[in-house]
């Protein structure tokens, strides 16, 4: 038996890969954060697991002389060796209720059958985790901005377990109650991006109404016929982005600018936006088959399937703009270059992004602070940096006002 104290004593092997207990994600974090290894997000805590909280466990374990892998599993080494920093530290007792030696948590396990779950009540959350979802409402409430939160919510409702849906069940409530318009869209939006099978285990569990098919978004006989898929992103900012991308071609765009796959459909997709998308592999480049999807062609034949790899792709980029700090110059003005005046919005942003892609958005934001936000990009560091800049500031401009 260890002789340091079980601050933590998580109930299953939390990674990248797998779903995690809430209260066990947010007790890693806590630790964490207490430690030096983790920085809490403006909306706060969430019980979700995201890449800060995998990022400060590969620190940790580096720190610790450990496999920098950012995996943690029940009475494994990265356990043990945060509870002895927490213990030898003296920050354990100021974050937890020491509970030398208790036993392992009596956790639920995961349940597939959707009937049980119909007839079965949701035991009570955590309160640690009511808390949480509480206190990123009350962040949610001080922006128009939703952040990675959809993303993180699909990541652990896909499985269909009790206990993250519980959760999702306790934030919903908690939103609706603040602001009933925006819960609907944020549970629209969250909906959207998981699988059908996962959505209607999903609807049976929670007892949630479908979308009406009024809000289903179709397809013209031209394109291909509506699989029931809504995208969870503003039809203006597609449009928007449709116009400077793919013009008159719109799905069957096809630009072989460039290496490798080339710019396909009516987002202009390159490479790198699909892998992160999951319809091609990003180890050995061939298409995965993704929403069936086993080629180029495929995919400039299939409108839906591009619908829902440019939502999957922007919600990647959405947590790649907030993980580099791009995030942090919302709602700062500018004159710009043509001197119209320009607001720094999440659509500009992702406009940008999606254009020039997320890092060279933040060298253009850092450029712009060492610059005095003069929008003189004649210091750049040559002529293809000064074009970037230009096109980041010009996307900037075009959808500051448009919905996402």
């Amino acid at each position: 038996m260890s002789i340091f104290s079980n601050f933590l004593n998580i109930g299953q092997s939390l990674s990248s890969a797998a779903s995690a207990f809430g209260d066990d994600v947010l007790n890693v974090k806590k630790a964490l954060g207490g430690l030096g290894f983790y920085k809490t997000p403006n909306f706060g805590r969430t019980p979700y697991p995201d890449n800060d909280l995998f990022d400060g466990l590969k620190s940790f374990q580096k720190s610790a002389g450990l496999k920098a892998d950012g995996m943690m599993k029940p009475s494994g080494e990265t356990e043990k060796g945060l509870n002895k920093s927490l213990s030898e530290s003296g920050i354990g007792n100021k974050l937890f209720k020491p509970k030398p030696g208790r036993p392992p948590l009596n956790r639920p396990k995961a349940d597939t059958d959707a009937q049980k779950y119909r007839t079965t009540p949701f035991a009570p959350i955590p309160d640690e985790a009511s808390a949480s979802n509480r206190r990123t409402v009350d962040s949610m409430m001080k922006s128009t901005s939703d952040g990675d939160l959809p993303n993180l919510f699909a990541g652990t409702l896909g499985d269909g377990k009790t206990k993250p849906v519980g959760e999702f069940r306790d934030f919903m409530g908690q939103l609706r109650e603040r602001d009933p318009a925006r819960a609907n869209r944020f549970e629209k939006a969250v909906m959207a991006k998981l699988p059908e099978q996962s959505r209607a285990r999903l609807v049976q569990m929670t007892g949630a109404k479908p979308t009406p098919l009024a809000n289903v978004e179709k397809t013209s006989a031209a394109t291909g016929s509506s699989d029931g898929f809504i995208s969870p992103i503003n039809k203006s900012f597609r449009d928007g982005l449709s116009e400077h991308e793919s013009k008159v071609d719109g799905y069957k765009s096809f630009n072989p600018e460039g290496n490798g796959i080339g710019a396909l459909g009516r987002y202009q997709m390159r490479e790198g936006a699909l892998k992160d998308a999951g319809l091609v592999d990003k180890e050995t480049g061939e298409w995965t088959g993704k929403h069936g999807v086993k080629n180029a062609r495929d995919f400039l034949n299939n409108p839906q399937a591009q619908e829902k790899a440019f939502a999957t792709y922007m919600g990647k980029v959405e947590g790649y703009l907030h993980n580099n700090g791009s995030t942090n110059f919302l709602g700062k003005t500018f004159p710009g270059v043509k001197k119209e005046g320009i607001k720094i919005t999440k659509s500009g942003l992702l406009a940008a992004a999606h254009r020039q892609g997320h890092g060279n958005v933040k060298k253009y934001l850092d450029f712009q602070t060492k610059n005095g936000w003069s929008s003189d990009f004649s210091a750049a560091k040559n002529n293809f940096e000064r074009t970037i800049f230009e096109n980041i500031e010009t996307r900037l401009r075009l959808f500051q006002s448009k919905n996402y």
